[in-house]
């Protein structure tokens, strides 16, 4: 299987935080701990913990991965039209309106909740969910993104495991015409 680059940089990028993070959380710890109980006593401690946290990956193991098909797919269409400027610096939000069953409407929140997931992994930073007031079939995902450009990634992102979650999402939506998308870019602050 071919892993996409940019889900190795994307989990390099998360590997070198933790790693880091930890590296940094851990030695202010260990060296508080130290300060307290005293250097053998910590070492000892923390040999200890090594081996509980070998025992731990027998009880707690990596979740399967294998199963994702994480082959791209170009899915999502392409928008309509190109903003005049198409540069990196103002954000773009993103809204898909759904038309869903009352019945079913748990069924849909549980559901999206996946596609928050899948929005804000591939870029988003911002991510809502709402039903309208006033007609409780119509439901509004909205998403913001960093720049247009970075939607236009967003597009490349979606993986073929990606895909099936949101044909289980549209399956819920009700109505001949599917989810309508509305893409907004910032003009940008107002010069003063």
């Amino acid at each position: 299987m071919v892993v996409p680059a940019w889900v190795q940089a994307r989990s390099l990028a998360f590997y070198l935080l933790v790693f880091q993070g930890g590296a940094a959380v851990g030695s202010l710890a260990w060296g508080g701990l130290a300060g307290v109980l005293g250097v053998d006593r910590t070492m000892v401690a923390a040999g200890v913990g090594m081996i509980l946290g070998l025992a731990a990956a027998f009880y707690f193991p990596l979740r399967n991965v294998e199963s994702l098909d994480l082959k791209t797919s170009a899915y999502w269409p392409e928008p309509d039209f190109v903003p005049e400027s198409t540069g990196d610096s103002e954000p773009a939000f993103v809204t898909v309106e759904y038309r869903v069953d009352p019945l079913q409407a748990k069924e849909f929140v549980r559901m999206m909740a996946d596609m928050e997931r899948i929005r804000r992994r591939d870029g988003a930073l911002q991510w809502g969910l709402f039903v309208d007031a006033t007609d409780q079939w119509k439901y509004l995902e909205e998403f913001l993104v960093e720049s247009w450009l970075e939607h236009l990634r967003q597009h490349e992102r979606v993986t073929a495991s990606d895909h099936e979650v949101q044909e289980r999402v549209r399956s819920l939506h009700a109505g001949p015409d599917p989810p309508r998308v509305s893409h907004y870019i910032s003009p940008g602050r107002p010069e003063r």
